[in-house]
């Protein structure tokens, strides 16, 4: 469900967090099924590439920890959904963690001890879900977000989506 939007550009970190149902027993479930996506209206996430780039890292990650993809009777229903959120980043020119670029637009002098600049960025958000077949209950969720620059090149992005993913899935399934 992160990141045109995970095709994105990161040069921060991919803040990761994950939750489950506390009583989700994951030990015989090794089968899961797509959701049907739903569009949002944002061309920019209802793009058939990035729809692919998140299910084809998906699908490795939960190949590689032995769960199945089909189409019959699966134990796990997965659905993911991408989100940009615009935020603006105000830093002191004097801030050492300060990372400037181009796109900082400086709010009063910078000769200023007291000068700032703003810069503002969207963020891109990936959650997945696996729910319960039967009760459509949520068992376990994951969001993945890092700043999305939509204007990287596809294969950065490839690797930001592999990442998030990589990242999220890490402690999947909970024991």
């Amino acid at each position: 469900m992160l990141l045109a939007a995970l095709g994105i550009g990161c040069s921060t970190s991919i803040e990761v967090h994950t939750s489950h149902h506390p009583s989700a027993d994951f030990s015989n479930r090794t089968s899961y099924a797509w959701l049907p996506r739903s569009p949002t209206g944002d061309p920019r996430l209802d793009d058939e590439a990035l729809d692919e780039r998140v299910r084809t890292a998906v699908e490795a990650e939960l190949a590689a920890k032995g769960l199945t993809k089909t189409a019959e009777s699966p134990q796990l229903l997965l659905a993911h959904q991408v989100v940009l959120r615009s935020e603006t980043r105000v830093s002191r020119f004097d801030d050492p963690d300060s990372v400037w670029d181009k796109d900082y637009v400086p709010r009063i002098d910078p000769s200023s001890d007291e000068a700032e600049f703003e810069r503002d960025y969207d963020v891109g958000i990936l959650v997945l879900e696996f729910s319960n077949p039967e009760t459509k209950v949520v068992l376990w969720r994951g969001s993945a977000n890092t700043e999305a620059d939509l204007r990287d090149p596809s294969r950065k992005r490839d690797r930001i989506v592999q990442e998030a993913v990589r990242a999220m899935l890490a402690g999947f399934p909970p024991r």
